[in-house]
């Protein structure tokens, strides 16, 4: 790719190269308080090469490009051109594979004039993104030629604080690497001090990551300027110089994208490298920066239900103030805690980082465990486990035994790092759906999970984390709301996959709880209570831990 980069060799070595400057920035700083998560974010990578006498009108369409995705798809991150000789490249990402989608009818009519201009050949296009979002652009895309680059695990995005539609000037670096045969572990051995010396060093980085394509390695990395890029070019000096005695000479391409004034100061250092300048449009814009708020959900729940022998409910909930006096003293893994109850059952909502967490956790609360044990009998508890198979395969063996359901989630499942989910009492509302899925149609099923996931992430803000789980016939949605507001909006986001999953599951087919303080549950009663969902109360004592999983 990187069609309008020169091929250099120069490692960044030597006292004299500038690029071993550390210069101060003049931009304003933005802490390490702005939390790097996971980078999932799907970026399309297009270069149309313009015929000569051509530009002029070719830009003329920049504005309806413009215009068409302010006004489309809520799953723009960012969006721009940018020009160098006779090549236009459109700087642009998106929340996932949908998002693309989305964009790509949101701008097909200023798209098809485009490549009526460049003609057959003009439009060399790549995709960027985790494997299972590139999955779902294939069938799409493949037909017009398009490759397309895996993102590496370890990419983060750094949690900045950046207007919705303000101006995009940040600066990119559009490094690609060519690896020679045989060589390609090796070179993938040097991400992970790429990732560290990146983290730890400037500022100014945006989001930063690794991502494959045959024997191709890209860079996709962002500063908020030109002072952000030297400073990390200085931070990531010993793992660059040694990609490059890996790729050897001619294995480099290199580009820079960024406004023409930021450019200007990379031209000194940069240039001799052999470097390309690619000067954004200024109308470039940020649409929604805050992808930051949403990262892969891999959390562990436990999800005990204790059925209370009659006569018995007001001896079991004595209990809750020893369970949480040793969860709050207890493994830093938990997320969140508290009980529920409705009629004679008690639910105990919670979840922790790891199942490293949940392990511990029952050695915290052993004592009240075993008697609340005592007082629900033999087959009062029905217990399940829920989150990643790797986690699940380290509960196995000390839960199997007690009979432990586990479910698997879905890895599309996602976490929201909201403001809101602060520290303190737990007053999130929870919607409990458990689909049983007839025989043969699970496939069916599960297809409906990303019309499911789009539309979440499209829609409430509401949403705190949300994902599938299934075990054997039966899915489950792991979900949570800030309040029944929340609960309300989500229903109407999903109405449209939801009716095609209750379509499939058939009358019966889903049993549906909701959980939450009272309050939010009297809000949801009259719209849900048709339903004959049954509606569990939480306990004024459950409490959320400041963090993500």
């Amino acid at each position: 790719m990187g069609c309008c980069a020169s091929k250099s060799t120069n490692q960044v070595t030597g006292p004299k190269n500038t690029l071993l400057q550390s210069p101060k920035s003049g931009a304003a700083q933005i802490g390490r308080e702005s939390v790097a998560v996971p980078d999932t974010h799907v970026t399309i990578v297009p270069y149309f090469t313009v015929p000569e006498g051509k530009m002029d009108e070719f830009k003329t369409g920049f504005k309806a490009f413009y215009e068409n995705t302010k006004a489309g798809t809520k799953q723009c991150l960012f969006y721009g051109f940018a020009v160098c000789g006779n090549k236009v490249f459109c700087r642009e990402a998106y929340k996932n594979a949908e998002g693309v989608l989305d964009h790509l009818s949101d701008v097909k009519a200023p798209l098809d004039v485009a490549l009526s201009i460049v003609g057959e050949g003009g439009l060399d296009l790549a995709v960027m993104g985790p494997a299972t979002e590139l999955e779902k652009l294939k069938s799409t895309l493949e037909p017009l030629g398009a490759k397309f680059w895996e993102t590496d695990k370890g990419s983060f995005w750094m949690d900045q604080n950046i207007a919705s539609g303000a101006l995009d000037t940040h600066v990119t670096i559009a490094p690609y690497f060519t690896v020679p045969e045989g060589q390609m572990d090796v070179f993938k051995s040097g991400f992970s001090a790429f990732y560290e010396s990146t983290k730890a060093g400037t500022e100014e980085c945006l989001y930063y990551g690794f991502t494959v394509c045959g024997n191709k390695v890209f860079c996709r990395e962002g500063y908020t300027s030109a002072e952000g890029v030297l400073a990390h070019l200085s931070d990531v000096k010993a793992p660059l110089n040694a990609a490059l005695s890996i790729v050897g000479e001619g294995g480099l391409e290199l580009a820079v994208m960024g406004p023409a004034a930021e450019l200007e100061k990379l031209k000194g250092p940069m240039g001799p490298l052999g470097t390309k300048f690619w000067e954004i449009d200024g109308s470039s814009f940020w649409m929604n920066p805050n992808v930051t708020a949403v990262s892969p959900d891999t959390h562990v729940t436990i999800a005990p239900y204790f059925t209370v022998p009659e006569g018995n409910m007001v001896n079991f909930k004595k209990g809750f103030s020893t369970f949480y006096e040793n969860t709050k003293a207890g493994t830093k893994e938990c997320l969140y805690y508290g009980f529920a109850v409705q009629d004679n059952k008690v639910f105990c909502r919670e979840g922790y980082k790891s199942a490293e967490g949940v392990l511990e956790h029952l050695n915290d609360v052993k004592v009240p465990l075993d008697a609340a044990l005592a007082i629900v009998g033999d087959g009062g508890l029905d217990l399940a486990v829920m989150g990643p198979a790797a986690e699940l395969e380290k509960l196995k063996g000390p839960l199997g035994p007690l009979g432990a359901k586990f479910w698997e989630i879905d890895s599309g499942s996602f976490w929201t790092n909201s403001d809101a989910t602060i520290a303190g009492p737990d007053v999130h509302v929870t919607i409990v759906p458990y689909f049983t899925v007839p025989e043969g149609k699970m496939d069916k099923f599960k297809k409906g999970f990303s019309t499911f996931y789009g539309n979440t992430r499209a829609g409430t803000k509401e949403c705190l984390y949300y994902g599938f789980a299934v075990c054997g016939n039966q899915v489950f949605c792991r979900e949570g709301y800030k309040n029944a507001e929340g609960v309300l909006a989500h229903l109407s986001d999903v109405k449209a996959p939801l009716d095609a999953a209750l379509a499939i599951v058939g009358k019966d087919g889903l049993d549906l709880a909701v959980m939450g303080p009272a309050a939010e549950l009297d809000k949801l009663k009259g719209p849900l209570g048709a339903l004959g969902t049954k509606f569990f109360e939480t306990d004024a004592g459950s409490f959320w831990i400041a963090g993500t999983p």
